[in-house]
């Protein structure tokens, strides 16, 4: 988690569509399990974080939404040795097929993100501070690491 000085009050807030909101992008291995975390603004996009979250951690398949589609990211995965299974967004000129058995494994992480915010403090962010509101998703994961 990188957060800013507290002098630029970085609280990872921002604003979407539907108001002021946080982010939480997840790395979470193949069972579903938290690996790492990391907050962010609800305005910013998860390209912009993706190759952070990622980092050096890396499996035979990154599997990840259409809000993950780029060449440079998808690059990155293959230069790692591994297979990206992001699908490619409608506007795309050039378009390739995915193993869509493989990315039907994705559910394993909305089911994370389910149990998540089955926390009501997670759900509605009651903390102020990101650091705060990172300690309560992290204590939730705990749990959820817990219950295997």
């Amino acid at each position: 988690m990188h957060l800013e000085p507290p002098g630029k009050k970085n609280e990872a807030i921002g604003r979407s569509v539907g108001g002021l909101t946080t982010k939480i992008h997840c790395l979470a291995e193949s069972h579903g399990n938290p690996k790492s975390l990391l907050l962010t603004g609800g305005n910013i996009h998860d390209i912009v974080v993706a190759k952070e979250i990622l980092g050096k951690e890396i499996s035979n398949a990154v599997m990840g939404d259409k809000g993950y589609d780029s060449d440079s990211f998808r690059a990155d995965i293959e230069s790692k040795g591994a297979i990206a299974v992001i699908p490619y967004k409608r506007n795309r000129k050039r378009r390739k097929s995915i193993d869509m058995i493989l990315y039907g494994a994705r559910h394993c992480i909305e089911n994370l993100f389910s149990k998540i915010k089955h926390f009501r403090s997670v759900a509605t962010r009651y903390e102020k501070t990101a650091i705060n509101f990172l300690s309560v998703v992290c204590l939730a994961c705990c749990v959820i690491w817990a219950r295997l």
